[in-house]
């Protein structure tokens, strides 16, 4: 079960990521990438390439959790975002 908190803010990281990568290489990117602490309490998104993949990191009381789901026929909608 995902549980995290009304107030947790999620944060989804712009390009795509490999998916080999897991918690250590994910909290990487959110300390050099987010310039943030991945314990801090919000929800990390990653998505790959083709957009069939997505991953969530995020801190859970003792330790970090990784959500994985895997798309056999669609596509995440990633939400375009002007700079």
């Amino acid at each position: 079960m995902l549980n995290i908190g009304a107030s947790a803010q999620i944060l989804l990281h712009r390009n795509p990521v490999d998916m080999r990568k897991s918690i250590d290489g994910l909290s990487f990117l959110v300390v050099n990438e987010f310039f943030a602490n991945p314990a801090d309490g919000s929800v990390y998104v990653f998505f790959n390439r083709s957009r069939d993949k997505l991953k969530l990191l995020y801190w859970d009381r003792n330790g970090f959790c990784l959500w994985y789901k895997r798309l056999e026929k669609e596509r995440f909608k990633i939400p375009v975002i002007d700079t």
